[in-house]
């Protein structure tokens, strides 16, 4: 390589002109031309100038630093001679390369053509895999530097400004982009002067186009990242929501298979219908420490007994049953791993069931829970310019995408996922600061496919205080989530606040029932979580509820009539008399929906005529 010095030496008075003019400067001095042509934006304007041929022989000749003979430049680029030869003239009048030509003159093609060090240096040639990898590095400073971030010295408050708005845009940032964002008066000295002390990396991507990007050093990002405070919570927010959004599944479900679920001609459902949902939910926040809308908690509720197949809608009719889940009821957290494990799948709700708020893609949940597992706290802001650089260097697509000013869409998706782990559980907030609680923790264990320690029983602090009315109050911060679940899923909120107010009612023990639950685990996790003896009558009221409910199943049999009875009575001494649900005459019986195909089959043995449904218009 030459150095700039050697370039600027040789230029010839005659060629001065041209080069005041392309370098917008008014006299000509060694030391100006020299700080102009190294300055960050001219090379990147005089690059932009050049034609995809001019492109194409400037990066050849940078990336071979000990020169390159217009003979190999022919052969690389495909470029005629006469051609290469009129690129590198006018590369060299710009001030680019440098070039020494055959001494002897006989073959133009062993001329050969330099790149200048100085200029390398600043534009730093690259490909896109190299912002991913400076990117992944970034990552790594961030989360392991995320408690004590090493400050940065010698950085004025310019400098941090100017390195704030790039570290709030994913720490990279075209050339372009940040020109919109600041006049090029208030950018130049600054850039140029924290490119030279390494605290930004410049990166030229060469094409067919002219690509300029400007990042933030991995060594400075984790310090810029903690000042950048516009967004963070204040210290009093505190979000804890427990396991209340799975409450929410369950209560849910007790309204609509008890009140029903009903299409309007818009293809909307009643708002009646989604008032009684929304009433029904216990209190959810999101991460700002707001209630979530209880409309939204209505859709979401509804939107997650979808995914897991619980809810479907039968032309206008809401359609529930929980027996996709019956054997996670009583487990809160593998009944949260099902939900994960359906996003994981890439199933997404039926439209009709959502709300403004979307489901997560599955990819940004778990890049946030994987964030948030590599240290104890973050701030959101923080965590939001994490979430950014992870997103983009998670694959070369995405970086494309993000480099091609989506930040905008991705700080929809960051509050999207940051709302949902919080709204799970997953994740909570304490003074102001977001971490991954136990449960997310544990789920993001069961993700990754690891097995889970057993988990030894503390002695908890006893909780619950019980009436003699069978009211309740639950101190919920002194407990594990698990056991909350446990205790609320079986019993009517009447009030949230630092301590929860409860009744065991004959309709909320019910209800339980009707969902598959068992009795006999709630009675054992009040005996063991009371501050005071629970009530003598309690246990034998509950047994006696549940005894005492009637229990009425609608389902959608088939009917099946025989003109000769003797045809039914096969059927019942045969193997597929479980089919049979009751014979209600001689000619007529109800058979299970499942179990039409069988009796068909059944039926082939004899001589019969065989209509099925042909009576049913449409």
């Amino acid at each position: 390589m030459k150095t700039i010095d050697d370039i600027i030496k040789r230029i010839q008075p005659s060629k001065q002109t041209e080069i005041l003019s392309f370098l917008n400067l008014k006299k000509f001095s060694e030391s100006k031309v020299k700080e102009s042509l190294l300055n960050i934006f001219t090379l990147c304007r005089l690059l932009s100038s050049l034609s995809k041929d001019e492109l194409k022989i400037f990066k050849q000749v940078y990336i071979n630093p000990d020169g390159i003979s217009i003979g190999d430049l022919q052969k690389f680029s495909s470029i005629d001679a006469d051609e290469i030869e009129r690129i590198l003239a006018n590369l060299n009048s710009l001030l680019l390369v440098h070039i020494i030509k055959n001494r002897q003159m006989l073959n133009k093609k062993m001329d050969r053509a330099f790149p200048i060090q100085e200029i390398a240096d600043i534009i730093n040639l690259s490909d896109i895999e190299d912002i991913k990898r400076h990117l992944e590095l970034c990552l790594k400073n961030l989360t392991e530097k995320a408690d004590s971030p090493p400050p940065v010295k010698a950085l004025d408050e310019k400098s941090v400004a100017i390195m704030k708005i790039i570290a709030e845009r994913g720490s990279v940032i075209s050339v372009d982009r940040l020109l919109t964002l600041m006049p090029l008066q208030e950018l130049d000295r600054k850039i140029n002067e924290l490119l030279q002390k390494g605290h930004l990396i410049a990166f030229n991507i060469i094409s067919d186009i002219h690509k300029p990007y400007i990042a933030i050093s991995e060594k400075s990002i984790a310090y810029i990242a903690s000042l950048c405070k516009k967004g963070n919570l204040p210290k009093d927010v505190h979000v804890r929501n427990n396991y209340n959004l799975l409450v929410s599944i369950l209560r849910t479900y007790d309204v609509i298979s008890s009140s029903g679920l009903f299409l309007t001609k818009q293809n909307r459902f009643r708002k009646i219908d989604i008032k009684k949902i929304a009433d029904s939910i216990i209190s959810l926040k999101t991460v700002t420490g707001e209630d979530f809308p209880e409309e939204e908690k209505a859709h979401l509720a509804m939107s997650l007994l979808n995914i897991l197949g619980c809810l479907r809608v039968d032309k206008d009719i809401g359609v529930i049953s929980l027996k996709n889940i019956s054997d996670r009821i009583q487990e809160p957290l593998f009944l949260l791993k099902s939900i994960f494990t359906k996003l994981y799948k890439g199933i997404t709700p039926e439209d009709v069931f959502c709300g403004d708020f979307k489901l997560p893609d599955f990819s940004y949940i778990n890049l946030l829970a994987r964030i948030l597992t590599k240290t104890s706290h973050f701030q959101l802001n923080y965590l939001r310019i994490c979430f950014l650089i992870g997103s983009a260097s998670n694959s070369l697509r995405e970086l494309e995408e993000f480099l091609a000013l989506s930040e905008d869409r991705m700080d929809e998706e960051f509050l999207r996922a940051v709302n949902f782990l919080v709204l799970c559980g997953i994740a909570a907030v304490e003074e102001g600061k977001i971490f991954l609680t136990e449960e997310g923790n544990r789920i993001y264990l069961l993700m990754s496919g690891k097995t889970l320690k057993e988990q030894r029983e503390l002695a908890e602090k006893k909780f619950i205080h019980i009436n003699p009315d069978f009211t309740l109050m639950i101190h919920h911060r002194e407990a594990s989530p698990d056991i909350i679940y446990k205790v609320m899923s079986y019993i009517e909120i009447m009030k949230e606040d630092v301590v929860i107010e409860g009744a065991i009612t004959k309709n909320s023990i019910v209800s339980a029932v009707k969902r598959g639950m068992n009795i006999e685990l709630f009675l054992d996790v009040l005996k063991s979580n009371s501050r005071n003896e629970i009530p003598q009558s309690l246990e034998f009221l509950i047994k006696d509820w549940t005894q005492q409910t009637i229990s009425i199943k609608i389902t959608r049999p088939v009917v099946l009539y025989s003109s000769h009875s003797n045809f039914i009575d096969e059927i019942l001494y045969s193997n597929y008399a479980k089919a049979v649900i009751a014979r209600i005459s001689e000619n007529y019986c109800i058979i299970k929906q499942d179990s039409i195909d069988d009796i068909v089959k059944f039926s082939k043995k004899y001589d019969i005529i065989l209509t099925v449904f042909e009576d049913e218009e449409g």
